[in-house]
């Protein structure tokens, strides 16, 4: 089935399933919960949400973490993006985090680890600060009144529920939190075209050694080589530079597929692409299983829980990161960090390259607290890659090393705001 065909499907079947032939539920049953009250409360688990619960909390704030998946981490764990770039210069709770999953075993080098100690880590690191999790909740609603937010709705199998706060955080990637409340966003590029979507997988039964040998890992070439051994499988991936990231013998990242077009707000399109990823993924793996040699006992241990969204909304701040920004690595006395990262951009459709940095020449550049403040409402924050940037500069900051001390960041400054 060609892959056009299996999206059309997938949208087909997700649609049937939105008009279901029961009856809802009683009035009695959609009643909203009592309000939970904290200083603080973080939208979204991934690595800048994790760190923006930690922070605010080891500063004496109560603080609530709300994550829609049933661990946290986010891209880091249930995304199976098993590694974190741009990390080399960030300290904190980043650093942190290295020492500990160094201690156990989990990372075959500084920035690659195990995901499922990756989970029990950020779990640990929680507990210790005082973090009240909710995991299986999704935000659904915010409550806001003169240019502040009073509350945000979520919906989980314990029904709708209020959750009020002096401070908000929204860490959801898609910026979520604000674009309920009514905040300014943009999305994409001049176009409003955006970086494409990847369903990343784990597989199990590469040897190190093998694939080391055939030029496939730690080899100037390994991209060319892997997309050369796909070819005489008889395959051509959907993103054209495929990659493999060992994170221990036997245990490797693959990342084979591209999903354009997949907008930040439309569920029907996000399965439709998952179910389309999924099955690329399947038939490359047996594809290459079929070809022996290196790759005979190779299985497809796992595909990641959710895609991986690289860009979704930008919410409005009080300063907006541009490309001049990143072409003169600009400094700002209210830095939070600084990007090293390159300006990544994916391409934007199938007829692209894999990816370019855009004619972008970056330098390191900071990111100020002030792309991180709200310029809607007074006590809502943001982390991660819904904060105020141009589409060129996101490129750069949208990756982990960089959500985690943004999160960092503003955790301290929502918890003082909360306490003051």
């Amino acid at each position: 089935m060609k892959r056009r065909e299996m999206i059309k499907r997938a949208l087909s079947a997700s649609a049937a399933a939105a008009c279901p032939q029961f009856l809802f539920a009683g009035k009695e049953n959609q009643s909203v919960k009592p309000a939970r009250e904290f200083d603080v409360i973080v939208c979204g688990g991934g690595p800048a949400g994790w760190a923006a619960a930690v922070a605010s909390a080891r500063k004496g704030a109560n603080t609530a973490l709300i994550e829609q998946q049933g661990c946290l981490g986010g891209i880091w764990t249930s995304g199976l993006v098993c590694l974190i770039l741009d990390w080399r210069n960030k300290g904190g709770l980043l650093r942190e985090l290295l020492a500990a999953l160094d201690k156990t075993g989990a990372q075959d080098a500084p920035h690659l680890y195990d995901p499922e100690a990756m989970k029990f880590a950020l779990d640990s690191f929680c507990a210790a600060a005082g973090v009240k999790v909710r995991l299986y909740t999704r935000v659904c609603a915010v409550n806001a009144q003169g240019g502040k937010i009073e509350s945000v709705e979520t919906e989980s199998v314990s029904g709708r529920e209020i959750w009020r706060a002096k401070a908000f955080v929204d860490a959801t990637g898609n910026g979520d939190v604000g674009a309920y409340a009514g905040a300014g966003f943009s999305v994409g590029n001049k176009g409003g075209k955006c970086q494409p979507a990847t369903l990343f997988a784990i597989v199990s039964g590469l040897e190190t050694a093998q694939l080391k040998a055939a030029g496939l890992i730690d080899s100037p070439r390994w991209r060319e080589n892997f997309k050369a051994q796909i070819a005489a499988a008889g395959m051509s991936p959907s993103y054209s530079s495929p990659s493999l990231f060992q994170i221990r013998d036997g245990w490797t990242v693959f990342m084979v597929n591209h999903e354009f077009a997949v907008p930040c707000d439309d569920a029907e399109m996000y399965t439709a692409h998952t179910v389309a990823a999924r099955a690329e993924i399947n038939k490359m793996a047996a594809a290459l299983r079929a070809l022996g040699g290196v790759w005979k006992n190779m299985r497809l241990a796992l595909t990641a829980s959710h895609l991986g969204i690289r860009e979704g909304r930008r919410l409005r701040g009080k300063y907006e990161i541009t490309a001049e920004d990143v072409a003169r690595g600009a400094r700002f006395e209210d830095a939070v960090c600084r990007v090293e990262y390159w300006t990544d951009i994916h391409g934007l459709d199938a007829s692209s390259s894999a990816f370019s940095d855009g004619g972008m020449k970056s330098k390191p550049y900071d990111i100020p607290m002030r792309a991180l403040e709200s310029a809607d409402f007074s006590n809502l924050y943001m982390a991660g890659r819904c904060i105020s940037g141009g589409f060129i500069p996101h490129a750069s900051y949208r990756v982990t090393g960089n959500a985690a001390a943004m999160g960092e960041a503003v955790g301290k400054k929502a918890a003082a705001r909360s306490l003051g």
